[in-house]
């Protein structure tokens, strides 16, 4: 029965932000298990499956062309080149594969169609899992993975700057689809003088600009163009400046329709599927939790985000779950059924270092408070009151070989949990019953005077314990307008 638990426990309690399995497919894989159930050498079955072959028989749109496949473990990597006008939202890949072992059945995580994998760009990777005779997945990660153009800039950092207290952080945020480089101020510091250390691809050159010379903003809204020449074509950067930067989306009024039909009525926290910066806990098979709600300041358009705390009850089987809102994403693997926090991925690309965060909200608690049974895994009533919370954390992260991870988001597991973090700043507020919009904040305490920031986890909850599955039925969390302050 340990299949049939899985299953269900897919359906009630694993969260999917973004393009998901279709319901259909669940419900096929519980019938599935349920009749594996009742076979006497269920535990005999071989759980052994694998892709031996993959390769993409098409692209689109038109320009994106993928190089050959790497298998490595788990893991494919599609490599590619993007020769398009411009950078497309969305690339569509057609593949066949071959496999191997006792594979009764293949789940893809966006549709029906084992041979169309649909990628997000900003978060490209789609998981196939072969499901054995004895129900067990077997899940790979297939990822896409960019090759620059050899017109591009590889680098840029940061090698001195002046005035001294507009603190610039080390690096440029680079954009491949755009051609920019985002220099971020966390407050204005005029005039500014920037000299940049920059890596071309290997052949490369600039037409005007001699390495190593000053880049000079006299105000916020100047810009510099550099051109880059390679084997006689030119290809135009441009550099360009954010002061006090907020995170995308902030005040929460973007949201779309994430899911196909029969969830086509839920939404999503964003501009589409290949824009995410904040995450929700939706879960579009039994309910859903984070909702678009009337913003604060009323007016047409303004939205805020409402998170729910519930019991759900679904085929007898009883699980509190606290919504919420967080920066990173969640991605449902079937591998990890047992163990769901490893699907959240929390932390995005962020280079200052704010003094505090503040939002508004309010709160309504629900009763009674409940735990998790430890024998039973179910809630059962126990003493206390519950609490929202808002975190907010400032991380440097690297690699195994001590690499400073900028701008880095990974993609597979495996990747994620590579990553070495250091917690540089964080800061936390609880938030207790509230009826009407209140202005919170949260003070950022850093630890370390110099480790640079390299990225941000903002993490609101409906119920301040929610992960370890202690809260109060009906709790919920409305907030609204998020912003960074930097003095």
């Amino acid at each position: 029965m340990n299949i049939i638990k899985k299953v269900l426990h897919i359906c009630l309690l694993i969260p999917v932000p973004g393009t998901m399995i279709q319901g259909s497919k669940y419900i096929a894989l519980l019938f599935f298990a349920i009749a594996l159930s009742g076979c006497a050498d269920i535990d005999g079955m071989s759980d052994e499956a694998s892709i031996t072959s993959f390769h993409v028989m098409s692209c689109r749109p038109e320009g994106i062309r993928a190089e050959s496949p790497v298998i490595t473990g788990r893991t494919i990597t599609i490599p590619y080149k993007n020769n398009a006008p411009s950078c497309p939202g969305i690339i569509t890949v057609e593949a066949s594969y071959a496999t191997a072992g006792n594979v009764v059945d293949v789940l893809i995580d966006a549709g029906d169609d084992p041979s169309a994998l649909v990628f997000e760009v900003n978060s490209a990777f789609r998981e196939i899992s072969l499901i054995t005779k004895s129900g067990v997945p077997v899940t790979y990660t297939v990822k896409l993975e960019e090759r620059q153009s050899e017109l591009s800039i590889f680098h840029f950092e940061v090698q001195d700057f002046a005035p001294a207290h507009a603190g610039v952080p080390p690096v440029g945020v680079l954009n491949f689809c755009d051609k920019t480089i985002t220099l971020l101020l966390a407050r204005d510091a005029f005039p500014l003088t920037v000299t940049p250390a920059i890596t071309l691809f290997e052949g490369a050159s600039f037409k005007d600009y001699a390495p190593g010379a000053g880049l000079e903003f006299q105000t916020a809204g100047d810009v510099h163009t550099l051109t880059v020449m390679y084997d006689g074509e030119e290809l135009d950067w441009t550099v360009r400046l954010d002061v006090a930067p907020q995170l995308p989306n902030s005040g929460f009024d973007d949201w779309f329709h994430a899911w196909s039909s029969p969830n086509e009525t839920k939404e999503q926290i964003g501009r589409g599927a290949a824009e995410l910066f904040w995450c929700t806990t939706n879960d579009p098979l039994a309910g859903f939790e984070t909702t678009k709600v009337a913003g604060e300041r009323g007016g047409a358009g303004d939205y805020a985000a409402q998170l729910h705390t519930n019991i759900k009850d679904v085929v007898g089987i009883r699980k509190l779950g606290a919504a919420g809102l967080f920066t990173g994403f969640f991605k449902l693997n079937l591998a990890y059924l047992d163990d769901p926090v490893r699907m959240t991925k929390m932390g995005r690309p962020f280079l200052l270092r704010p003094v505090k965060a503040v939002f508004s909200g309010k709160y309504t608690a629900g009763r009674p408070y409940y735990m998790q049974d430890p024998e039973t895994k179910m809630p059962v009533e126990t003493s206390g009151n519950d609490q929202g919370s808002c975190r907010v954390r400032l991380e440097h992260w690297t690699n195994s070989a001590g690499k400073v991870l900028y701008n880095y988001t990974p993609v597979t597991q495996e990747e994620y949990e590579a990553i070495t973090r250091e917690v540089v700043g964080e800061g936390e507020r609880l938030i207790s019953p509230v009826s009407n919009w209140t202005r919170m904040e949260v003070p950022v305490t850093y630890h370390h005077s110099t480790l640079q920031v390299t990225h941000i986890i903002v993490d609101f909850a409906s119920s301040k314990d929610g992960a370890s599955f202690r809260g109060a039925d009906g709790s919920v969390l409305t907030v609204d307008n998020f912003e960074l302050l930097y003095d």
